[in-house]
């Protein structure tokens, strides 16, 4: 079949694209290491598909292409077509797609024995390729492609549901439990929601000056730590995850090189506080260095100026050990699923001298701070794990060779790459680490393809463009910032499978990096 690597070429870029969007824009550079083709034929390619109408170019920074129309909207015919002439199956010098022709042998005059064979067969396919859309190929690879992701190194986004609370779970859904009700299901659902509430404070090893409201998530309980508190002045590292971030736009709190805050800079924003309470948001444990800060300093220089101090400790249960009454803050978030819980339960753990007005409205659960009905099952989910998590952070420890080990080889194989925050106090099972002249978007597809799972930071900002802020925060540059990803590893994970993401890691490195090399 005389259908050239030109045309394949062209089908493969425009899926990739298709697979992206509408989310952002794909360069051709990363098509180019995804697909294993010189980017100078792509750039051929690419030019014939601009032409045709089927792709725009975006330029500038984070520039690149993106479909001109939309995938149900493009045949794969439109794209061949684009990038060359015909698709032809007969030897005929001149075929029409009538199926006449000018000869098929090498006089130009004969038509051979078999040409209307081969040209009904090309009828076809051109039929089958004109009725198929991009939309069409991108459906069919995502329902036939099997998961790849055997090796999971992404715990930081999400972990597995331990299997002994999963069989409790279980069990426990079967029953229609709702904690508002007065009758003996609704009594039931009242003694799991607060077994789970003294768990979570044992857990914590909170004394009687805390109280425990349940959320949904890290994100809601977040929020109702800045907004449910009125008439103050919220202070927040520029580090913390969008959460925090996102409602507050002003007096953010710079951090060193090494991914720590900067306790001059905060004290000094602390002195300019003078008409309000200051409230000081500052997550005990990054999640995407995986670098803990310093919350007992922070609490010190905090509370001589009379502030509150609220601790985003979603990404330390199960890690390091937390003790609330140590720390001495006033708020701390925590989520079921980051060790080992279920999704759907988080918790504000606070003081109950503060005054905390809700931010959801309705039935008054929660103590009038968080109304809707309890989600039981993953609360009492959340209670298990944090009756757990003693033996899920013995399990984690082993992590931390391992993520030794994956950044000593990474060193031996390219000693440009950075670890960011290598410097400072980390987790046990976090790195985040830059690949040189390799996009993290790049990256993450490869790793992916080879049936490994990463991240690139924040998954509650997945499918969305943002900047790399927590890794510019810390002094590098928007490129070097871009090249980051982050492995986190998990109880389960081996040396094995960190062997294996060396070696994938090593062959990207070096085919990228060689393909730079030759185009210069």
């Amino acid at each position: 079949m005389f259908l050239t690597s030109k045309a394949r070429y062209a089908v493969m870029g425009m899926l990739e694209i298709a697979s992206k969007e509408p989310f952002s824009l794909t360069k051709l550079a990363d098509i180019a290491l995804n697909q294993e083709i010189e980017v100078l034929f792509l750039e051929q390619i690419f030019a014939k598909l601009k032409g045709a109408g089927l792709v725009e170019a975006v330029r500038g920074p984070g520039g690149g292409y993106r479909l001109a129309k939309r995938a149900d909207a493009i045949s794969i015919s439109e794209i061949i077509r684009a990038v060359e002439e015909d698709i032809k199956i007969t030897r005929c010098a001149h075929q029409t797609h009538s199926g006449r022709s000018n000869g098929c042998l090498a006089s130009g005059k004969v038509t051979c024995a078999t040409h209307h064979l081969w040209a009904g067969l090309e009828n076809q396919i051109e039929e089958y390729f004109s009725n198929k859309t991009l939309l069409d190929v991108q459906n069919q690879r995502l329902a036939k492609t099997p998961s790849l992701n055997n090796i999971y190194f992404d715990h930081n986004s999400t972990t597995s549901l331990l299997p002994e609370i999963k069989k409790e779970m279980l069990e426990l859904f079967q029953r229609p439990l709702n904690a508002s009700s007065t009758h003996a299901n609704g009594r039931d659902a009242k003694h799991y929601l607060e077994n789970a509430r003294s768990r979570v404070k044992e857990f914590l090893k909170a004394d009687s000056q805390y109280n425990v409201v349940f959320t949904s998530s890290g994100t809601e309980a977040n929020n109702l730590a800045i907004l449910g508190i009125k008439n103050v002045n919220p202070l927040v590292s520029v580090i913390e995850h969008s959460s925090i971030l996102g409602i507050v736009s002003h007096a953010i709190i710079k951090v060193l090189p090494t991914g720590a805050v900067d306790l001059a800079e905060l004290e000094k924003f602390l002195t300019m506080c003078s008409e309000r309470t200051p409230l000081v948001s500052v997550m005990l444990a990054n999640n995407e260095t995986g670098v803990i800060q310093p919350i007992k300093d922070i609490v010190y220089l905090a509370k001589k100026k009379g502030a509150i101090v609220h601790t985003d400790a979603t990404q330390a249960p199960g890690k390091i050990a937390i003790d609330i009454n140590d720390l001495a803050v006033d708020m701390m978030t925590i989520s079921a699923h980051k060790f080992g819980g279920p999704l759907g339960a988080a918790a504000l753990i606070y003081k109950k001298n503060l005054d905390i007005k809700p931010i959801i409205i309705g039935g008054g659960q929660e103590y009038r701070l968080r109304s809707g009905t309890h989600n039981i099952h993953a609360i009492h989910g959340f209670g298990l794990a944090c009756s757990l998590e003693e033996k899920y952070r013995n399990l984690m420890a082993k992590t931390e060779p391992i993520r030794d080990y994956i950044e000593e080889e990474i060193l031996n194989i390219a000693s440009q790459a950075v670890f960011f925050g290598k410097g400072a106090v980390r987790l046990p099972n976090t790195s985040s680490i830059s690949m040189p002249n390799v996009t993290a978007e790049a990256q993450i597809i490869h790793f992916d393809t080879n049936g490994i799972a990463i991240s690139n930071g924040s998954a509650c900002s997945s499918g969305t463009s943002k900047l790399p802020h927590v890794h510019m925060a810390m002094g590098y540059s928007l490129e070097e910032a871009k090249t980051a990803t982050r492995i986190s590893l998990g109880i389960n994970n081996t040396h094995e499978e960190a062997k294996r993401f060396i070696q994938v890691w090593k062959d990207l490195y070096l085919r990228s990096n060689k393909l730079i090399k030759d185009a210069i």
